[in-house]
């Protein structure tokens, strides 16, 4: 096999070149908060099924970085896999009893955002809605108690469009 030793200098040149940008880009946003608009970006991208690793790639910030807002706007986590049968909890700032229809919300048990169409009162459960799941993996109609939704509402102050 013969190898083309311009093409792999090339190569070499161009990774090296992309290093070091994203080094002096990631060095030039070091220690500066983050605006408004890259909140609101970093919570819609999450929300919507990005890695935490993705949209720190995409936007030179570190990994810390990226958790720390999710956590400071109450922004409900993922499973790294996903277990219906073991929905994850829901932060303190999103719980609520009792959602609107038509408003937005996030499903722990599917990891998905969702769109509240009917409400109905459970002896249980309180209320149980009846949601569509808007998560491209799901796309579906299900239903689900309100201690397993998370109110997406504080999100708007923030930014952040649905």
């Amino acid at each position: 096999m013969n190898y083309n030793t311009s093409r792999l200098e090339t190569l070499l040149e161009q990774f090296k070149e992309r290093q070091r940008r994203d080094g002096e880009r990631r060095a030039a946003l070091r220690g500066k908060p983050a605006t408004q608009q890259e909140t609101g970006f970093i919570i819609r991208e999450y929300l919507e099924g990005n890695t935490i690793e993705g949209i720190s790639r995409s936007m030179y910030r570190g990994g810390e970085f990226i958790k720390r807002i999710l956590e400071e706007n109450h922004v409900p986590k993922r499973n790294s896999s996903h277990d219906y049968f073991h929905p994850q909890l829901i932060p303190e700032g999103a719980i609520q009893d009792k959602f609107e229809v038509g408003e937005t919300v996030y499903s722990s048990r599917y990891d998905s955002t969702a769109k509240i169409i009917t409400e109905q009162p459970h002896p249980t459960y309180g209320w149980v809605y009846r949601v569509w799941l808007t998560n491209e993996k799901w796309l579906q109609y299900a239903y689900q108690p309100a201690c397993e939704l998370a109110s997406l509402k504080h999100l708007k102050e923030v930014g952040v469009q649905f």
